[in-house]
């Protein structure tokens, strides 16, 4: 939810110049998604999170990089948008 409100955020302040609002909603949305993921989802779980080994090299920014330039990212963007002839990423606002 919170990528949504930040993606929604950019386009405020990129398409429709309410930069204020934009990036009001852009900052929220980080702030929102960092206290969840770092401090209220540890404390209410009871034990170690499952997908935390699995994720865990996306940390820092280095990691997430190597991960989005990689074959298999790519292979799966592919394969996710090939049935419809990669027609979404045409349809600009």
């Amino acid at each position: 939810m919170c990528g949504i409100v930040f993606i929604l955020g950019f386009y405020a302040t990129v398409f429709r110049g309410q930069k204020k609002m934009g990036i009001f909603w852009m900052i929220f949305s980080v702030g929102l998604f960092l206290l969840e993921t770092k401090i209220l989802i540890p404390r209410l779980s009871s034990g170690v999170y499952f997908y935390q080994q699995s994720f865990a090299h996306l940390s820092s920014f280095s990691g997430l990089w190597k991960h989005l330039v990689s074959y298999d990212t790519f292979e799966y963007v592919v394969l996710v948008f090939s049935p419809l002839l990669l027609l979404s990423f045409f349809n600009f606002p």
